[in-house]
């Protein structure tokens, strides 16, 4: 019997193998961004979120009808700590601005195609940015409690966990 060689070295192969591995690699499906927040301030709306494990990034939808089908736009943020967003909302001299809103969703990727795998959507916040001449009115945080409310906590929606029951 002749011995067939078996290369295992050869000049570019561990590059060849590790550009193989990152681009076949599986990416899991990150989970929904948690503690979402929108607080209105002077000429726009800042978002904040927590930063999802796994994730390389973050698309915020921006909308002025609140169930997306019209005037949408997305904003994609690469990376896991980016998990800030101020939207400066168009008004014209004088007026009030628009009633905007928002979600967001996480991302995951590999190497050679970051972000190619969205997570689900949190939930709709609407949010209406203090005029930029009112010095006077407060801001005000919208949660979306579908992620924030401890009283979903065991019921499978957001995202809390389902309890671990004790083994019989």
């Amino acid at each position: 019997m002749n011995n067939i060689p078996v290369i295992t070295d050869y000049p570019g192969l561990a590059q060849w193998r590790q550009a193989l591995q990152n681009s076949t690699k599986s990416v899991a499906t990150p989970r929904i961004p948690w503690n979402f927040q929108v607080a209105n301030k002077q000429g726009g709306n800042y978002l904040t979120w927590q930063s999802v494990s796994g994730a390389d990034g973050y698309v915020v939808d921006i909308s002025s009808s609140g169930d997306f089908s019209t005037g949408v736009t997305s904003i994609t943020l690469p990376g896991n700590d980016n998990t800030a967003y101020f939207h400066t909302v168009p008004t014209a001299q004088g007026a009030t601005p628009a009633v905007m809103y928002y979600r967001i969703r996480a991302t995951a990727g590999t190497t050679n195609q970051p972000q190619s795998v969205q997570g689900l959507n949190t939930g709709v916040i609407s949010s209406q940015a203090i005029a930029p001449n009112d010095t006077t009115t407060a801001s005000t945080t919208g949660l979306d409690v579908t992620t924030t409310d401890g009283t979903q906590t065991g019921t499978g929606t957001g995202n809390y966990r389902q309890p671990r029951l004790p083994r019989s």
